[in-house]
């Protein structure tokens, strides 16, 4: 299998930068992290099985990828999306144990270190695009990010919304970019996370701040 990720050798790479711990030498460095709501529709879209998942195959698949913990996320998936369908549960069950859990963990850790803050964010927003196949997947927040919708309407779709979206978050990063907080007039009060609060910025046409988004899914992960 191809691992498009980095791979501790003992020379370039020492250890994993954030297991056990945050890196000391980077402390006093601020983060911004986050997730997309949908990452993995982006690259399951093609599969021959989107869009014809039974719920059989779905339990099946879910039980591959979360063993133990599969019964108990998808029952926390079909709480938080009723209307998803079991190829979008899989996707949310493929999301939450890769992405969102990845973001909390790292989050977790630096916050511990009580040092420089760390901000989290959630992209909930979902394209229009392909009649909204996709929802909210993997680098959809770019041309938010960048401010380039523009350029990325195959992506982000036609309308105001886009534009919306990329004042905030650019914004946003600009501002965490020159002095190491995401806060900015375009949006609420962002407060850094905390294993406490776990505050974590809601990108939507109109965000919000809400505390541990996804709760059940991140306590049955961390279990």
């Amino acid at each position: 299998m191809l691992r498009l990720a980095p791979v501790v050798d003992g020379i370039a790479l020492p250890s994993d930068p954030f297991t056990p711990s945050a890196p000391a030498i980077s402390a006093n460095v601020p983060i911004l992290i986050g997730s997309n709501k949908d990452e993995m529709t982006l690259f399951t879209a093609a599969e021959p099985w989107f869009g014809k998942l039974t719920d059989a195959e779905l339990e099946q698949r879910a039980k591959q990828m979360a063993g133990a913990k599969a019964e108990s996320l998808l029952a926390a998936f079909r709480k938080l999306h009723p209307d998803y369908s079991p190829t979008y549960l899989m996707s949310q069950v493929m999301t939450a144990t890769t992405m969102f859990a990845g973001s909390v963990t790292l989050a977790e850790r630096k916050a511990a270190q009580k040092a420089a803050p760390v901000y989290m964010y959630y992209l909930v927003w979902d394209t229009p695009v392909a009649n909204g196949l996709f929802k909210a997947p993997h680098t959809l927040d770019i041309p938010f990010m960048f401010d380039n919708v523009d350029k990325a309407r195959v992506l982000v779709g036609p309308g105001p919304e886009p534009e919306a979206l990329a004042r905030q978050m650019s914004d946003a990063w600009l501002a965490f970019a020159r002095n190491g907080s995401p806060n900015t007039k375009s949006l609420p009060d962002w407060p850094a996370y905390t294993a406490e609060r776990r505050a974590t910025m809601l990108f939507d046409v109109s965000s919000r701040v809400v505390e541990d988004p996804n709760a059940e899914v991140r306590k049955i992960l961390q279990g």
